[in-house]
């Protein structure tokens, strides 16, 4: 249970960082970018690099399964939620009992039961990856051109 929930999460903070190197390389301008990407580059009005908008997103602990901030990075990152929305419950069980583990307590879980587990845990990193794909090949991040000043 440990591993599966540091797979997930290592999963999301290696490919956090992926997509915005991916985003990095495209030499983007802040006119082209949607107000989610602005926020986090450009967060007190000072433009900032995206190695620092990288650094950022794993030093503030957004980087988590953590239902609020999971739904805030999603946020941040342009990416849709809503495919994470029936995932936050499971993911939260995945998180208490990887604790309950990490804490020593006792944590016992049936085959089945494990066997869940590791679905979800697959099922989520599949989610994700789906999701950034998804934004790369469809230049979501990008502002539409009804928004552009």
């Amino acid at each position: 249970m440990v591993l599966f929930c540091a797979h997930c999460e290592g999963f999301l903070r290696d490919a956090t960082k992926i997509f915005l190197r991916y985003l990095e390389g495209q030499q983007l301008d802040l006119a082209s970018l949607r107000e989610t990407y602005i926020l986090l580059l450009n967060p007190d009005g000072h433009e900032r690099s995206w190695s620092d908008a990288r650094k950022r997103l794993g030093e503030d602990g957004l980087v988590s399964l953590r239902g609020r901030k999971l739904r805030a990075l999603m946020w941040r990152l342009g990416l849709s939620y809503s495919r994470f929305e029936v995932q936050q419950q499971p993911l939260g069980d995945l998180r208490r009992l990887r604790n309950k583990i990490a804490h020593g307590e006792d944590a016992s879980v049936s085959d089945e039961e494990y066997a869940e587990q590791a679905r979800r845990a697959v099922e989520f990193i599949d989610t994700l990856e789906d999701e950034i794909v998804g934004s790369i090949r469809e230049e979501r991040y990008l502002r539409e051109a009804a928004e552009s000043p």
